[in-house]
């Protein structure tokens, strides 16, 4: 039987977010900025390039139905396996 360890990271940050909504159009930005933790104990060094600081969310009501779009800049243009 092989054994398994599990491993849960976890992220300390402070996050924001702010809508708005006019007729049928709404928008929400989301934002947020990571907390540091020493180099000896931060288990994901390099989070911010591939989660971001923040999102942008457009969507317009279309009946029953609702067309959003959103963007998530990263914290840098790396690619994951850089």
């Amino acid at each position: 039987m092989q054994e398994h360890s599990h491993c849960l990271a976890t992220v300390n940050g402070l996050y924001a977010q702010v809508g708005a909504e006019r007729g049928r159009f709404a928008l929400l930005a989301r934002g947020g900025v990571r907390i540091s933790e020493s180099s000896g104990e931060d288990d994901n060094p390099d989070i911010e390039d591939y989660l971001g600081h923040g999102d942008l969310v457009a969507s317009y009501a279309i009946g029953r139905h609702q067309l959003s779009v959103s963007r998530s800049p990263t914290g840098s243009e790396r690619s994951p396996d850089q």
